[in-house]
């Protein structure tokens, strides 16, 4: 009596600049649940912002380079965190490289659109509208800081633009000593010690 062979169990690959910040950690973590609930690998390449020149952060982007057919059987691109400081036909490209060959690999982006590719995304715009909204309508706040991000990252721009039009919308002057140019933990000290910002005076 034959029996037949198990089929092989596919693997996912999961692009991630990072697991450390929640931007990294939260999608990871969505991945690693929908992959033990479909019964799939999940291998992680964990390689940095493509082209960081930062502390050499660029270097781990040879991790990406580990990532073909042979391994994974297709990719999540999280484009958050990836593309912060390449073009977006930069980036394009870079995802393009894995469909290329015999065996060319389904990618799914993530976040935000990556034009020729389906893709998964946030609402950016619309939930910064709605957080603004709720400090504004709820709270009366009226100086509100925002932490923006790096300018080559298009869900950063969107929601900057969120911030930006909903100040307008009830009548908030933009103040640009509110608005710190990058996300991280020590951008808070930064609009404290060098801005000068008073808590309670000119931040609410």
């Amino acid at each position: 009596m034959r029996t037949k062979h198990a089929k092989p169990r596919p693997t996912i690959g999961l692009f991630l600049s990072d697991i450390v910040s929640s931007w990294g950690y939260l999608p990871w973590r969505g991945a690693a649940d929908a992959a033990q609930e479909h019964d799939v690998n999940l291998l992680c390449f964990l390689g940095g912002t493509l082209q960081a020149s930062a502390d050499f952060g660029s270097q781990a982007n040879v991790l990406y380079e580990l990532a073909s057919a042979e391994n994974v059987d297709g990719l999540i691109v999280w484009a958050g965190g990836l593309d912060n400081v390449v073009s977006q036909q930069e980036f394009r490209d870079f995802c393009r490289r894995y469909q290329t060959g015999d065996r060319p690999l389904p990618i799914v982006g993530g976040e935000h659109e990556i034009e020729g590719f389906p893709s998964v995304l946030m609402d950016d715009y619309g939930s910064i509208r709605q957080v603004m909204a709720h400090l504004i309508e709820t709270h009366g706040y009226r100086k509100i800081a925002f932490l923006r991000g790096g300018e080559g990252h298009l869900g950063a721009q969107e929601r900057y633009r969120g911030y930006v039009e909903t100040l307008a919308k009830y009548g908030l002057p933009l103040d640009p000593r509110l608005v710190v140019p990058e996300m991280g933990e020590g951008m808070v000290h930064w609009l404290l010690d060098e801005q000068g910002v008073r808590p309670g005076v000119d931040l609410e």
